[in-house]
């Protein structure tokens, strides 16, 4: 992919403006097992720990909670660094990036940890003392915003599901490093068997596909995110033709500001709550696609190079047609 442009709809971690890490298994290696809590008080089962204490009995939950730390402090004090972590910290701090961490530890055991093996702590520490936890979206938000930047911009670096699932939630790139799982790597925008592996990334910023445009062609999508396609607002699939168009990589969807969402239009948008009903579309178009297509912009107006058409079917014809007369015109 080399010659493409360093900007959307490609991307690189190196692109980033900032980069929010996890902290077991991929700064840290502290070695942590939930296996004998699992085993004591669900009976093997796994479950998302954090997320039953509300369930539990005062008694139990207490118990818990002591188990939960004092798993998490064993294993910070015989912490040591991930290869190829500090490697990776010294390159943004040559750069100037702005990162932090997002935990589902305690604040207690990531300080002691990082003492320990001698990681220097950000300035923002973002662990289960204050919540929400990821995945929730809220996590990896309140992190991008105490960074200053948009989520758009960041990517999560992780060794688990639960940072990938909430970088994909929260509009963010995901990369999955130290761990290899087929299931996984699907959440991913990309997978590196190893932290050190990270290193060379960095230094090699070649142009790469978001995930949400890895189904097409870098050169068809790259003239497709030149379009600034116009909604058509009275089309009750409206919806339809805004996923499709942006599923296709047209980088700029424009919506009258003068439109609700109609009754039809929401029935046949499939998966939109209620609320939505009556809403400016633009608004909706925000809300509904923007974690989904980051990079994407949706502007309100009237004017743009495509009037996309009112049947999401017709929608790659449209585009089809619109580049064929544009490079007609070049020819010519």
């Amino acid at each position: 992919m080399n010659g493409f442009a360093a900007s959307a709809p490609f991307w690189h971690p190196a692109w980033a403006q900032g980069i929010l890490f996890d902290w077991d298994g991929v700064l840290a290696e502290t070695r942590l097992s939930f296996a004998p809590i699992y085993e004591r008080f669900f009976g093997g089962k796994r479950v998302m720990l954090l997320e039953v204490l509300s369930q539990l009995e005062e008694s139990v939950r207490k118990d818990l909670e002591q188990a939960l730390f004092d798993v998490e402090m064993n294993g910070a004090e015989n912490a040591e660094p991930v290869p190829g972590a500090m490697d990776v910290l010294r390159w943004l701090e040559e750069r100037n990036m702005p990162w932090c961490v997002v935990s589902r530890n305690c604040r207690e055991s990531v300080e002691r940890a990082a003492s320990v093996c001698g990681i220097p702590l950000p300035p923002f520490v973002f662990t289960r003392d204050v919540a929400p936890v990821k995945p929730e979206p809220g996590a990896f938000w309140n992190a991008a915003r105490a960074l200053g930047i948009p989520p758009r911009e960041c990517v999560v670096v992780g060794d688990f599901l639960y940072d990938l699932i909430g970088a994909r939630r929260a509009g963010m790139r995901a990369l999955l490093v130290q761990r290899y799982d087929e299931d996984w790597c699907q959440w991913a925008d990309l997978s590196l068997p190893r932290m050190t592996d990270l290193v060379d990334f960095l230094e090699r910023p070649l142009p790469l596909l978001p995930w949400e445009y890895a189904h097409l062609d870098p050169e068809q999508l790259q003239k497709n995110w030149e379009i600034r396609g116009v909604l058509p607002g009275a089309s009750p699939r409206v919806g339809e033709v805004a996923e499709r168009a942006a599923a296709l990589g047209v980088g700029t969807l424009v919506v009258s500001g003068n439109l609700l969402l109609q009754a039809s239009q929401w029935q046949n948008w499939s998966g939109l709550s209620c609320e939505w009903l009556g809403q400016p579309l633009v608004r909706v178009c925000h809300g509904v696609l923007g974690a989904r297509f980051p990079f994407l912009e949706i502007l309100e107006g009237e004017e743009g190079t495509v009037l996309l058409p009112s049947d999401p079917d017709d929608v790659a014809a449209v585009l089809d047609a619109y580049l064929s007369r544009l490079e007609g015109r070049r020819c010519s």
